[in-house]
């Protein structure tokens, strides 16, 4: 088993080097003690700010393998042209499961025809109509405030016999 103390106390100095790293617009990590899992998530602006972040986090993240953490699973979605230096430099860190792929879609600036099409279809899919025109209304020039960033992480499972009639 590893050392709690010891591991938390390198977690604690990994968060500060990478929220001290530059190109990263999120840095969000906690520890659960419920499960003895470190969950981390930082959002980090292309390759040369993930060679900052390891110079940076490196010594306190090879602290923290000594005390006895392991790397379960590292996901990242990356731009298509960086898929490749992606791969090779996260999969050295040894997770169990390990996925780097190109986000699948690309953005398009909404016209007024579709933000009120969006309105509908978002109350036809049971969405309240207050929040439907909340919601359309951030797509509109000035309607997004940006605010300090909450983080979320989501895994989702396909059922291999669900029904999506269900839903």
């Amino acid at each position: 088993d590893g050392n709690v103390d010891e591991a938390l106390k390198w977690f604690a100095e990994y968060t500060k080097a990478a929220k001290n790293s530059k190109g990263h617009s999120l840095v969000s990590h906690t520890y659960n003690p419920e499960t003895r899992e470190i969950i981390a998530i930082d959002i980090i602006s292309g390759p040369n700010a993930m060679d900052n972040h390891i110079g940076n986090c490196f010594p306190a993240y090879a602290k923290m393998i000594g005390a006895g953490v392991e790397m379960k699973e590292c996901v990242a979605i990356v731009p298509a042209d960086e898929v490749e230096w992606w791969t090779n430099s996260l999969k050295v860190w040894g997770a169990s499961r390990f996925i780097v792929k190109t986000d699948h879609t690309s953005v398009v600036v909404p016209t007024k025809e579709a933000l009120a099409k969006k309105k509908a279809h978002l109350i036809e899919c049971g969405l309240p109509e207050a929040q439907a025109a909340i919601s359309v209304a951030t797509d509109l020039p000035g309607g997004f405030k940006e605010t300090t960033p909450s983080s979320c992480f989501y895994t989702h499972v396909i059922k291999p016999d669900g029904n999506v009639d269900e839903a």
